[in-house]
């Protein structure tokens, strides 16, 4: 049975950002941590490869590795592999990392959780650039890299350290999207043989159908 498998990230966040900042906030912006994936931007996501490469898994399934069987080869997607692919960084010490809550008392006080479309309008609204492109960053990180839905939620998190911009960039991000990339492998695998299969994946799948 043929399955179905959307991806709600979208690459034009990087577009509504930089609409939202002058020229030296658009420059610290494509020296973040998140420009490498800008460039992926050309690649349509293949829903019907994902669910093709979930039936091709094979197990065990661990958090280290995915290893698919393609014809009879066993091709592997590792924590390195993502990281050649999507430029993210994967190591790094975030142990000791400051968090700050000034972002969200100040933009986010009265909302409670906090969601894209909200997240959007505090940028746009904000009348300090160097708040706008911390902002913007957090949207761009949580459209491409942690979207499930527009209606999901934000990690607090992530307003919490970006107020450090050079920490925010040094965090090992590619990591926690790899380990989300992975879960939906790992969560999808164990459904019954001839259930639908009509799901959201999330992290970055791009990666893994770019693998192979």
């Amino acid at each position: 049975m043929v399955g179905k498998a959307t991806w709600n990230s979208s690459f034009e966040s990087f577009t509504a950002v930089l609409e939202q900042l002058d020229d030296h906030h658009g420059d610290m912006l494509r020296q973040s941590f998140l420009w490498p994936l800008y460039h992926m931007r050309d690649v349509q996501y293949s829903g019907q490869i994902i669910d093709a490469l979930l039936c091709r898994l094979l197990r065990p399934v661990d958090s280290d590795s995915l290893h698919f069987d393609l014809g009879g080869k066993v091709v592997s997607f590792s924590i390195y592999e993502f990281s050649l692919i999507a430029g993210l960084r994967i190591t790094g010490d975030y142990t000791a990392i400051e968090r700050s809550n000034r972002l969200y008392e100040t933009y986010f006080q009265e909302h409670g959780s906090v969601h894209l479309p909200e997240l959007m309008v505090a940028i746009r609204g904000c009348d300090q650039m160097l708040d706008r492109l911390k902002l913007g960053l957090v949207y761009i990180l949580e459209s491409v890299m942690r979207c499930h839905h527009k209606k999901t939620a934000i990690d607090i998190f992530h307003l919490e350290v970006v107020d450090d911009i050079d920490a925010f960039n040094s965090y090992p991000w590619g990591q926690r999207c790899y380990e989300d990339t992975v879960h939906v492998f790992t969560r999808l695998h164990s459904r019954p043989r001839g259930s639908i299969r009509k799901y959201d994946t999330y992290g970055l799948p791009l990666a893994v159908q770019l693998n192979v």
